[in-house]
């Protein structure tokens, strides 16, 4: 009979086998924490992507509020996109619009059909003022002065009466690469986003949306006036009064990658093509080499904006 214990054979058995068991256990536990980094950065990009479209499209379908004919309320150069109204940044006096004739005042707000005069009748409150041919009268109007004659359109533009260096407010959307992420792709950017108050002040251009390769706008116009779009370009017409009339649709694309690199993922699609319709393409990529690794995306929303005024309203 053996005596009590184990040999030295038995204990290096034992070893091997627990080393295999524990090196198992190990590649799970690194493949979990893979896949769940992969799908929490993922989450964040599929976050970021709504919230950047929700922004967009609520800065064009505000865009033109407010603002003069000989202004456009929108321009776009292949890169920068800016959109031009007194509603794209909220104060007090933004949610105010109304009119003042020459025995009478009225207001209205965005954020319901009717409300006093006390709310929105203050005399700190600079408001542009348009005939109602939307020719600009006051970049800041005095609210206590009636009109001799004639009826104004009055929109709220900032709850001071400080110095106004443009009669709208204006949101600037384009590509940086000043701040990006570790985890994106090289050569991507991120989009940002630029408030800028009718009076000059800004608070810098702020990211809004990681890793992105590239950014298109394009503009669905009715250049015959049937009421139907024609053309699609990338292209806006030089007067404002001709963007307002002929502008119907905008689609703005943007491609980017999902997470981060992923060795063990492969992109196989090969080229991908930003196309605002089948008859405009505005650009392609064709990811070779370590951007292989990385789940490319085209993302693209529609918007019809709300406050052109064309010309057959």
């Amino acid at each position: 009979m053996r005596k009590d214990g184990f040999t030295l054979i038995e204990l290096l058995v034992v070893l091997a086998l627990l080393s295999l068991v524990l090196a198992a256990v190990l590649q799970s536990y690194i493949n979990i924490l893979k896949s769940y980094k992969n799908q929490s950065s993922i989450s964040k990009s599929n976050i970021d992507k709504l919230i950047t479209f929700e922004l967009i499209r609520r800065d064009i379908e505000n865009c033109g509020f407010g603002l003069d004919i000989n202004n456009s309320p929108i321009s776009y150069n292949g890169s920068l996109l800016v959109l031009r109204s007194t509603l794209l940044l909220r104060n007090s006096a933004t949610k105010c619009f109304g009119y003042i004739a020459p025995s009478s005042i009225k207001f209205f707000t965005i954020e319901a059909s009717d409300i006093t005069s006390s709310n929105c009748n203050d005399t700190s409150f600079c408001y542009v003022a348009l005939d109602l041919d939307y020719n600009l009268i006051s970049t800041c109007y005095n609210i206590t002065l009636n009109p001799a004659n004639d009826v104004y359109l009055l929109f709220g533009l900032l709850d001071s009466t400080s110095s106004i260096n443009r009669p709208y407010n204006e949101i600037q959307y384009s590509l940086s690469n000043s701040h990006v992420l570790t985890t994106c792709a090289p050569g991507t950017y991120e989009l940002t986003r630029k408030e800028i108050l009718a009076n000059g002040n800004s608070s810098g251009a702020q990211p809004i949306f990681d890793c992105v390769k590239d950014f298109k706008v394009a503009f669905g116009l009715d250049t015959n006036g049937d009421g139907a779009i024609d053309q699609w370009t990338t292209t806006l017409p030089v007067n404002p009064s001709d963007i307002r009339a002929q502008v119907k649709e905008i689609n703005v694309i943007i491609l980017y990658h999902e997470g981060r690199r992923d060795l063990d993922f492969n992109y196989s699609q090969g080229t991908i093509y930003l196309n605002a319709t089948s008859t405009l393409a505005m650009g392609q990529f064709t990811p070779t080499g370590d951007e292989l690794h990385y789940r490319w995306k085209v993302a693209k929303i529609t918007i019809t904006p709300m406050n052109f005024r064309r010309e057959n309203r």
